[in-house]
């Protein structure tokens, strides 16, 4: 008798774990290509490798950083100081929000804040630089535009600069190894924007 009634209890109960196991299946599905679509401003063709192998993500963070560890380290720890700031905020304002927004939300913000954090730094950097430096002529590029270079998969050999700064006659290039200008290295391509204010 005891076996009569449980049974038809367990059934609902095993449907329950099915269909939020469904439910979780398609949040985390959802959440990925949200997360690959914001990806491809940032580093182009590599969202769509991200998208059908995910660890390639690991490997872009980890190139990126290796390019420029200072400046990384800079920027998460801006970001991080950023995230502590709003993480009353999250907690006040997303409480009541579905599971999948709270999801996209916090990795949307864990995207751009960087992204935006980094960008700021950049700025700050090079126009100091700029500055100080008494230029003739310069140019600068935002850090999207450098992440979206740097993978672009481009084979033409020719790069744009993060930034270019012509300074008693030299040609100057930003390097985010050092975060500062240094004198342009031997065979590079310059465009045709530098190579006419050189004159």
């Amino acid at each position: 008798m005891n076996t009569s009634l449980s049974a038809p209890a367990a059934k609902p109960s095993e449907e329950k774990r099915r269909v939020r196991w469904f439910r979780l299946a398609v949040s985390l599905a959802v959440l990925h290509v949200a997360i690959a679509v914001q990806l491809i401003p940032v580093i182009g063709f590599f969202a769509a490798i991200y998208l059908l192998f995910p660890p390639m993500i690991f490997f872009v963070a980890y190139d990126t950083a290796s390019d420029g560890p200072l400046f990384a380290v800079i920027a998460l720890g801006t970001s991080l100081l950023v995230c502590l700031g709003l993480r009353s905020a999250w907690h006040t304002s997303m409480s009541r929000w579905p599971r999948l927004a709270k999801w996209l939300a916090l990795a949307t913000l864990a995207i751009w804040i960087p992204l935006g954090c980094g960008e700021a730094i950049r700025w700050t950097l090079m126009q100091t630089s700029i500055a100080n430096a008494h230029t003739e002529c310069y140019g600068t590029s935002t850090l999207l535009a450098s992440l979206r270079q740097r993978y672009s998969l481009g084979f033409d050999g020719y790069l744009e600069p993060h930034a270019w700064m012509i300074r008693n006659g030299e040609t100057w290039l930003w390097s985010y190894g050092s975060l500062r200008f240094e004198p342009i290295p031997n065979g590079y391509r310059t465009s045709g924007l530098i190579e006419a204010c050189a004159r």
